[in-house]
Order: structure tokens, then sequence, then C-alpha cells
């Protein structure tokens, strides 16, 4: 089954390969959508986010031992 944690790291996931594609067509002047932040501030998010889940999945793992 599905929790919350696991949702929401797939939503970061899929948010940032969007995010990336976006960025990669603006760069290709395919697109001209103005995007709010730059792409390496959306790498450094995600992988903030990714390295919060894992503290936390190390944490849970620590706690049924």
């Amino acid at each position: 089954m599905l929790d919350k944690k696991h949702i929401f790291r797939r939503i970061n996931f899929i948010v940032f390969i969007s995010y990336s594609l976006l960025s990669i067509l603006n760069d290709l002047n395919m697109t001209t959508i103005p995007l709010p932040i730059d792409l390496s501030v959306c790498i450094v998010l995600f992988l903030c986010f990714n390295s919060i889940f894992e503290q936390n999945n190390d944490s849970h793992k620590n706690n049924k031992l």
C-alpha cells in the first residue's frame, strides 16, 4: 500500500522531470512560457526533498530494530 511519503516522493519526481523538460524546451525556443525559478534551484529543491525522505526512512528503519 502506498503511504503519503511515497506518494509525495513520486509527485516530487514528476514535478522535477516536468519542470526540467519545460526548461529545456524554453532554452530551445520551442516554448515561451516564463519560468518563475531557475533550473538549478529546482535541482537543489529536488535533492533536498529526496534527502529529507531518505533520512525519515532511515530513522523509521532504526526505530524498528
